[in-house]
């Protein structure tokens, strides 16, 4: 192997609950990503507990990135665009906390109608690389991947 693996791993407080097992075998380090189930919060299961929770807090937090009168310069964006966009943004964003992610195509089209009710370019192509980028997965899997040492 030449040069350094990282290996990062989300919250285990956060959707979608995950934690690795790394094995050793053979001068191989095998990755491979888990997620706590079988748990419920109330009558609900631990997972659908914690999509619900994570995706209305990143809704919330990312509608006030959106709307807000701060940064250099603002976005304020207006309610009517960023109401969808806070929600497609929290989507893509947790795709990307999970790995491994893909766009699906009905996000991509949502993300293209929402971007144009806001009429500054520079806006609408900011919004529009956050988002495609927390959906862009680099060539080396997420969830499950080996590592062949010398």
């Amino acid at each position: 192997m030449d040069g350094f693996s990282e290996i990062s791993t989300g919250s285990l407080l956060t959707y979608p609950l995950p934690y690795r097992n790394l094995t050793y075998e053979n001068r191989k380090l095998l990755i491979a990503t888990h997620y706590v189930r079988g748990i419920n919060v109330g009558s609900e299961p631990i997972e659908i507990y914690a999509q619900n929770f994570y995706k209305q807090y990143l809704t919330a937090k990312l509608y006030n990135y959106l709307t807000a009168p701060v940064g250099n310069p603002p976005l304020m964006i207006p309610p009517a665009a960023a109401v969808p966009l806070s929600q497609i943004a929290a989507q893509a964003l947790m795709a990307h906390y999970a790995g491994d992610e893909l766009m699906p195509q009905d996000q991509l089209a949502l993300l293209g109608a929402n971007l144009l009710l806001i009429p500054e370019y520079w806006k609408r192509q900011k919004i529009h690389d956050i988002v495609i980028n927390w959906y862009t997965d680099l060539p080396v899997r997420d969830n499950t991947y080996r590592i062949d040492l010398p």
